[in-house]
């Protein structure tokens, strides 16, 4: 070999060493090296009867060592998964076979981590182990996404387990009004129907949290932004409260502004937020505790805190207390009513707006504040509180004709029809009131989407075929208010959409 070729064979050589390759043909070392730069797995060897790590390479995943190390046992496996790993390691020594096993182990920066690992035995000429040789991957990703999915599931499980709760209670107290109004005559009646009113708003709004939720999952929560005054507002909060915090003898202090503050939001939402708040914070106060609503307002923006001095929020449930399904146990080891997702929905409706819920507690026994931010909007708008009747009359020419195969509601929408002053004709499927039309002449339809076999739909694209029905007002009712289903109705001729249940406030609307 000339010199030429030797400087030549030189520089190629170091060029290859610089690159991690050997240029000569490898021996069994080189080619274990050579393997642990390529992969990207976690590689050891093991002396025959396991008990010293021969080497180990890592890729930032557990900590390397290239010397032989006897407590690597205690190092990086787990207490509670040594048996196991020990058990495993006899087996495979035993039978000379595949040493495999997913187990937890310590990772480089100290935490525990989960690996799957394989390891095959090397044999001399006579069949005799001299050492193992392993490959582990990292696989704690998987496994903390199966202990998520697991919480999720649990969580799931009791929110189940809590509405069927929440419903049976509401609905035997309705079923035993029930019996109680077969016998009762005349003014031993209404402390009844106070008590149908109360559960029969309380199914509603266990119903209203379901609905919402599914909506603001699918995002279909439209707003409808309005200008209104703040003290307007906070009025309705302590409407929707007042049953609450007088039943369970709590005092509920209210600080605003003196001056009036006009604001541009979506009225029913922000009550409902506001109202979630209070509502759980009575729920996690004492009887007779006081809470606090505050509001206050700078330049671009509106506050809210919600205070109270109940049980507080452990650090953890803090990490959680937004999430849906979430409910914590009260003092005495009980979780308190409700399913859970008041705190969801509220935090979602203020995102929505542009704004933010946050929640603050200094632990258990130290209370609760949850603290709302909303953009206050353009409050150019000269504002005037609305002031409506429960029952207000409309005019006496309207005709209506309600149409429903739910005999019960449709009867007693048509008495409160009658009492504000219209003529009203029930028919419980949609073939006969399509007979009642042309004797009743009527001036409005109010029509249930959802009966059979002929439904709402079908009725509605029948009047609209007959010309001489052309000026009749069409009135959907249904359980469906997302904007595809009110999309759904006009497009089938329907001038108005109102969702179950309905108030006689609505029904005015639409017949003023």
């Amino acid at each position: 070999m000339t010199e030429r070729q030797r400087v030549k064979e030189g520089i190629r050589a170091r060029a290859l060493a610089e690159r991690g390759v050997s240029p000569h043909p490898l021996d069994n070392e080189e080619r274990f090296r050579v393997l642990v730069m390529a992969s990207a797995e976690v590689l050891y060897r093991m002396s025959a009867d396991w008990s010293e790590m021969v080497q180990l390479t890592s890729r930032g995943f557990l900590a390397t060592t290239q010397v032989p190390d006897p407590l690597w046992l205690d190092r990086y496996v787990h207490p509670e998964d040594q048996p196991q790993v020990l058990a495993a390691i006899q087996e495979a020594i035993e039978t000379k076979s595949l040493f495999q096993l997913e187990h937890r182990v310590k990772q480089a920066d100290g935490s525990w981590g989960w690996m799957v690992t394989r390891a095959v035995p090397i044999l001399d000429g006579d069949g005799e182990i001299i050492e193992w040789f392993g490959a582990a991957g990292d696989v704690t990703a998987r496994h903390r996404q199966h202990d998520e999915l697991l919480r999720i599931n649990r969580q799931q499980n009791e929110f189940l387990a809590r509405l069927s709760h929440e419903l049976r209670n509401p609905l035997a107290a309705i079923e035993t009004s029930v019996d109680l109004l077969q016998s009762s005559q005349g003014n031993d009646a209404e402390p009844v129907y106070r008590v149908l009113h109360r559960q029969v708003g309380h199914v509603t709004r266990l119903v209203d949290d379901l609905l919402d939720l599914s909506r603001i999952t699918l995002d279909r929560v439209p707003l409808r932004p309005e200008p209104l005054d703040l003290m307007d507002l906070v009025d309705d909060v302590l409407k929707m409260t007042q049953h609450l915090i007088t039943q369970r003898h709590q005092r509920l202090e209210v600080k605003t502004p003196t001056c009036p503050i006009a604001l541009t939001v979506d009225r029913v939402r922000v009550v409902q937020i506001l109202t979630n708040l209070i509502v759980n914070a009575s729920k996690y106060s004492d009887d007779g505790g006081q809470i606090i609503l505050e509001a206050w307002v700078d330049q671009t923006s509106i506050g809210f805190a919600v205070r109270d001095a109940g049980m507080g929020i452990s650090a953890d449930a803090l990490s959680h207390i937004f999430e849906p399904y979430v409910s914590w146990p009260s003092g005495d080891g009980q979780t308190t009513g409700g399913l859970g997702l008041g705190l969801t929905v509220a935090r979602h409706l203020a995102t929505l707006h542009g704004g933010t819920v946050q929640a603050h507690s200094d632990g258990p026994g130290f209370g609760s504040e949850f603290v709302v931010r909303l953009p206050k909007g353009p409050s150019e708008h000269a504002i005037a509180s609305e002031r409506a009747q429960v029952f207000p009359m409309v005019p006496s020419c309207r005709r209506v004709l309600i149409v429903d195969d739910h005999c019960d509601l449709a009867n007693v929408l048509g008495e409160m029809l009658e009492r504000m002053g219209t003529t009203v004709k029930v028919a419980h499927n949609g073939r006969d009131g399509l007979a009642m039309l042309p004797a009743f002449q009527p001036t409005h339809v109010f029509l249930d989407l959802g009966m059979q076999p002929m439904s709402g739909y079908d009725v509605a694209r029948a009047i609209r075929a007959r010309p001489d029905f052309g000026e009749v007002v069409l009135v959907a009712l249904t359980g469906w208010g997302a904007d595809e289903d009110i999309r759904r109705s006009r497009s089938a001729g329907f001038q108005h959409h109102l969702v179950k249940p309905v108030n006689g406030a609505a029904m005015a609307a639409v017949l003023a």
